[in-house]
């Protein structure tokens, strides 16, 4: 058995056996027995909301003891408590599994872990480094060549342009841009032939 605390300071038990897995599947129509081949393993892991669905099947009678409703036991995890409880349900389930595949399993969560830890620090590295505001500045200086073709097919001014350049530098939001700007363009032909 494996613990965790939530935000409220209460202490939960987490048991895997027959009747847990049952009792997930039965609330859930998850098989917890599907982490082995790793696609609810990387579920686990990045949905929050998942685990804590499943955290609380696997508590629920204890819950139900405690007078602890699902909302309320949703309510008391976050931040560092999923990470524990995350670490108590996969600790949990490498112990259910027999002794061969307890192994692979413990393997698999050790590379998990290691891979967790290059992603975090690749992406610190990142975020650390000059490299994404370059790229930014780059992006505002020359927004693609169709994104520049589209806005002066559509005769917006150069100030329009040169301000959009400034204001939004992401590639996916330039097609954005230029669609305004044809947009733009279009209402105000209509306007001047409306005019006139």
């Amino acid at each position: 058995m494996h613990t965790f605390n939530d935000m409220l300071g209460r202490t939960w038990t987490v048991t895997i056996n027959v009747d847990a897995i049952r009792r997930v599947r039965a609330l859930l129509d998850i098989n917890l027995l599907d982490a082995i081949e790793g696609k609810l393993l990387e579920r686990l892991v990045t949905d929050p909301v998942l685990l804590c669905d499943i955290m609380f099947a696997l508590v629920q009678p204890e819950a139900q003891a405690k007078n602890v409703s699902d909302e309320d036991f949703g309510r008391a995890l976050g931040g560092d408590v999923l990470d524990q409880a995350t670490t108590a349900l996969l600790e949990e389930l490498v112990d259910f599994f027999p002794s061969a595949k307890r192994t692979l399993f413990r393997k698999a969560l050790v590379k998990l872990k290691r891979l967790e830890g290059m992603a975090i620090e690749t992406a610190n590295q990142r975020l650390e480094s000059d490299e994404l505001e370059r790229k930014m500045s780059a992006a505002e200086v020359n927004p693609p060549p169709n994104v520049q073709r589209r806005i002066l097919a559509c005769g917006v001014t150069h100030r329009f342009t040169h301000s959009a350049k400034r204001l939004i530098p992401c590639s996916s939001n330039w097609m954005r841009v230029a669609g305004q700007a044809k947009w733009l363009c279009s209402y105000s032909r209509l306007r001047s032939s409306s005019v006139r």
